[in-house]
C-alpha cells in the first residue's frame, strides 16, 4: 500500500494540529472512572488483582483489553490515572488505522481535516474523559468497517466481531450492515460475521453466568416516574417516541449532537462513485439507523445518566466526514455555505460543551430517585447543551487549553467557508445597484 505522506504546507498544519491535539487532550481533559466506567474498572481490578471474573452484566472485552494500562499504571503506582486515559488510546489508534488504510485511497488531507472534526466538534471529546464502553465499540466497528472496505476483509470481520460481543445490542445494525456487504459483493461469507458473534457472545454467558442464555440484564429497568413507559424492563418502550426522542429532543437528539447528519447526502456528490470513502460512508450510515431501530425499543434509550446521547457516539463519525467533505469544497450558492458554517459552529459547541462542562449543575435530574431525570432530555433550559448559558460556571485554565484549542481548530476548518462567503459578498454588493435599477428591489 503506497501510504501519501503529507507535502503541502496546508497538509503538514492539519497534520500537527490533530497530533498537537491529541497531546493536549492526554494532558489537560478531566479524566473521571465514574457510572458505569467505575464499574467496568472495578472488573477489571477483579480479573487482575484477585483473579476472578465478575459476574456482571457487562462483557469483559472492554476490562480484559485495557489490562496492559492497568498493569503499567500499577508500576508507575497510579493505575487509575493511566486506565482513564484509555479511551483516548483507542481513538488515537482509530485514527492510525484509517489513515493507513485509506491515505492510499482517498486525499490525506481530507482524512486530517476528517480527524480534525472529530477530535474537536464532535461528542468525542466527553466520551474520551470517561472509562466507558462507546468508544471502544465505535473505534472497533469503525475500523472493521475501514478494514474491510480496502481488502483486508480476514482483519475487519475479526475487529467488529469483538467489537459487538462488547456491545450485544449492537447485532441488529451488524445484520443490516451485513446484508449490505452481500449485497453489494455477491458474497455470502459476510453472515459469517453476525454468526461467530453471537457465538461468541453465548460463549460468554456460558462461562460468566452458567448459561448461554443468561445475558445478566433479566428484570433490568429504571425507576418508576411520572412517564407513563417508566419502569418497564428490555425492549419496552414505544418505538416511534424513541426514534422521535433519539433523533429530535433537546438533552439527548441526535439533531443537536450529531448535526453534520444533516448534511448527509450532499457529501455524496462532493466524493466520486466507487470510492473507498463513499462506500464506508454508507455503511456508517446504514449502522447509525439500525442503532437508531435497536435502541428506540429499549427501555433506557437515552442511556442512563450520561451526558448527550450516550449510545450513539458512533453516529459522530458519519456525521464528522459530512462536514469534512463540506469544508473541504466550499458550495457556490450562499446559503448553502451559511448552513455549513453553522453546522460547524454548533458542532463545535457539542466538542466544546462535552469536555468543560458535561453535566455539571444538573443535578436536579438525580433527585428522588430520578424523578425529574426526563428535564434532562426534554427541556431546553436543562439540556447538557444550552444549560451552561443559564448557569454559568468559572473556567480553570485547563478548561481555557481546550477551549482555545476548538478555537484555533475551528477557524482554521472554517477559513475556506469564510474567504468563500467573502467573495460572494462582495460580489452581491457589487450587483446590488445594477439589480435595483433594473426593477428587483428585493434582492
Amino acid at each position: 500500500m503506497n501510504i501519501r505522506f503529507h507535502k503541502t504546507p496546508r497538509d503538514r498544519i492539519e497534520l500537527l494540529l490533530v497530533i498537537s491535539g491529541l497531546l493536549l487532550l492526554a494532558a489537560v481533559l478531566r479524566f473521571e472512572v465514574s457510572g458505569d466506567g467505575a464499574i467496568r474498572y472495578r472488573m477489571l481490578q477483579m480479573f487482575v488483582d484477585e483473579h476472578r471474573v465478575a459476574a456482571e452484566q457487562y462483557s469483559l472485552v472492554h476490562p480484559i483489553t485495557s489490562i496492559p494500562l492497568y498493569i503499567m499504571g500499577k508500576i508507575a503506582g497510579q493505575p487509575q490515572r493511566v486506565v482513564e486515559r484509555f479511551n483516548l488510546f483507542i481513538f488515537c489508534g482509530m485514527l492510525l488505522v484509517i489513515y493507513r488504510r485509506l491515505s492510499s485511497w482517498t486525499d490525506s488531507q481530507l482524512l486530517c481535516r476528517w480527524f480534525l472534526v472529530m477530535l474537536t466538534c464532535s461528542m468525542f471529546l466527553h466520551h474520551l474523559r470517561m472509562f466507558y464502553t462507546e468508544v471502544f465499540s465505535t473505534a472497533g466497528i469503525v475500523v472493521g468497517l475501514v478494514s474491510i472496505v480496502t481488502n483486508a476483509p480476514i482483519a475487519g470481520a475479526l475487529t467488529i466481531s469483538i467489537s459487538i460481543i462488547n456491545s450485544p445490542p449492537l447485532l441488529l445494525p451488524l445484520m443490516i450492515t451485513t446484508f449490505k456487504l452481500s449485497w453489494d459483493a455477491k458474497k455470502l461469507w459476510y453472515f459469517g460475521i453476525p454468526a461467530c458473534t453471537v457465538v461468541g457472545i453465548l460463549a460468554e454467558g456460558w462461562m460468566r453466568r452458567g448459561s448461554p442464555f443468561l445475558t445478566g440484564y433479566e428484570g433490568n429497568r429504571g425507576f418508576q416516574t411520572l412517564l407513563p413507559y417508566s419502569g418497564l424492563p428490555g425492549f419496552s418502550y414505544p418505538l416511534i417516541l424513541g426514534i422521535l426522542s433519539i433523533l429530535f429532543s433537546f438533552g439527548k437528539g441526535l439533531l443537536f449532537f450529531t448535526p453534520g447528519l444533516v448534511l448527509v447526502g450532499n457529501e455524496a456528490e462532493r466524493i466520486s462513485p466507487g470510492a473507498k470513502l463513499r462506500q464506508l460512508q454508507q455503511l456508517l450510515l446504514l449502522f447509525t439507523f439500525g442503532m437508531v431501530l435497536v435502541y428506540a425499543k429499549w427501555w433506557a434509550w437515552y442511556g442512563g445518566w450520561f451526558w448527550g446521547p450516550r449510545f450513539f457516539l458512533f453516529a459522530s463519525v458519519p456525521a464528522s466526514l459530512a462536514l469534512a467533505v463540506q469544508l473541504e469544497r466550499p458550495h457556490d450558492f450562499a446559503w448553502k455555505n451559511i448552513f455549513v458554517l453553522a453546522i460547524l459552529l454548533l458542532s463545535a459547541w457539542v466538542g466544546v460543551d462535552g469536555a468543560l462542562f458535561g453535566q455539571d449543575g444538573l443535578e436536579v435530574g438525580t433527585a428522588n430517585n430520578y424523578a425529574l431525570e426526563s428535564l434532562i432530555w426534554y427541556v431546553p433550559e436543562f439540556s447538557p447543551l444550552w444549560h451552561p448559558f443559564i448557569a454559568r460556571r468559572r473556567l480553570v485554565p485547563r478548561d481555557w487549553a481546550v477551549a482555545a484549542y476548538t478555537i484555533i481548530v475551528v477557524a482554521w476548518l472554517a477559513g475556506p467557508l469564510v474567504r468563500r462567503l467573502a467573495l460572494q459578498t462582495r460580489l452581491w454588493v457589487r450587483t446590488l445597484p445594477a439589480a435595483w435599477k433594473a426593477g428587483y428591489p428585493d434582492i
